[in-house]
């Protein structure tokens, strides 16, 4: 979001951090717009007293929910630099994570110079694409000259693409990385819901169980905001929603649908993929990166592979603002 340009010099250090909170006004109004009222649970999470303040939510993060017709809402949290903003950085958890797990980098692109939002996984492609298109359009709302990026890894690859491929979306460029493009039990879900069993879950899917290993470090983000967090563990996931990552794989990774994505393309990769490196070669502006392989994606990885997706990422970014400063004036 761009600042008025009536606001003085002085009033520009603040300015961000009072954007931020107009911003999640915006989202109010569009919670009651769409007749979805807000969950009476607090969209603030408990931080585990497990963690260093590494991991902590940066300075200004503030976090509500974003109300989508027909879906249930998506939290989503949002921080802003000490300065005006260079650019906009949309990250999408996946279904493996939550917000919070993203807080190391969102100080990490805050120092570039960008503003962060991050949106929670929403419970389906569908959903998750709905909320990356709400949040891009009805509060970013970029104006001609601002950089936004989208940005997400594993699952959080489909509803991204999907949201591109839907139609126009003012965003100037889109960061995958170790995306998810297909699911092994694509068959068997298919055959569960024809049955009528679409809300039974496959027999290999448990509950969660309180880990019993240290949960101090990058890579256990997630569990250690689940220990401490009830309202953010999950639960069985039933056969219906393995139908639906599977239909979204397959639908998002059409030619087709590929080539009318207009946005460049970064995808960062810690293994070969053949089917997402046939997505990206039928993107029409790709670009891929390779970082070491881990146990774990990227951002969430040892210090080298995430240096390494993290150089990328916001060398990205870096170019996507010169682009848009080299770009002539709209209408020129």
């Amino acid at each position: 979001m761009s600042p008025p340009a009536h606001l003085s010099a002085t009033a520009s250090r603040t300015q961000p951090l009072v954007w931020a909170a107009l911003a999640l006004a915006v989202g109010a109004v569009v919670l009651a717009a769409c007749h979805k009222p807000a969950p009476a649970k607090s969209a603030e999470m408990r931080t585990p007293p497990s963690l260093s303040p590494r991991f902590y939510a940066p300075d200004g993060w503030t976090a509500t929910w974003l109300g989508l017709p027909g879906y249930a809402p998506v939290r989503y949290g949002v921080a802003a630099p000490p300065v005006g903003p260079r650019a906009t950085v949309v990250i999408v958890a996946s279904v493996e994570e939550n917000a919070e797990v993203y807080f190391e980098t969102a100080r990490d692109l805050l120092a570039k110079g960008y503003t962060v939002w991050i949106l929670d996984p929403a419970p389906t492609p569908d959903a998750g694409a709905e909320a990356v298109r709400s949040t891009v359009l009805g509060l970013v709302r970029p104006q001609t000259g601002d950089t936004v990026i989208l940005a997400g890894g594993r699952s959080a690859v489909l509803p991204i693409l999907s949201a591109v491929e839907r139609g126009p979306l003012p965003v100037s460029g889109v960061v995958l990385w170790t995306p998810k493009l297909s699911e092994p039990l694509a068959g068997q879900a298919a055959d569960a819901v024809r049955n009528g069993q679409g809300a039974s879950t496959p027999g290999g899917e448990k509950a969660w169980l309180r880990p019993t290993w240290d949960i101090t470090g990058r890579a256990t983000l997630a569990d250690a905001w689940r220990v401490a967090n009830p309202d953010l563990r999950p639960g069985k996931r039933p056969w219906s929603w393995f139908l639906a990552q599977a239909n979204a794989a397959s639908a998002v990774t059409d030619a087709t649908r590929l080539k009318a994505v207009t946005a460049p393309v970064l995808l960062v990769n810690d293994r070969r993929d053949p089917r997402a490196e046939a997505a990206c070669k039928a993107l029409p502006h790709c670009a891929q990166a390779a970082v070491e392989a881990g146990d774990q994606p990227p951002p969430l990885g040892a210090d080298g592979p995430r240096n390494a997706w993290l150089k990328a990422f916001t060398g990205f970014v870096e170019d996507a603002i010169a682009a848009q400063h080299a770009a002539p004036p709209h209408g020129a």
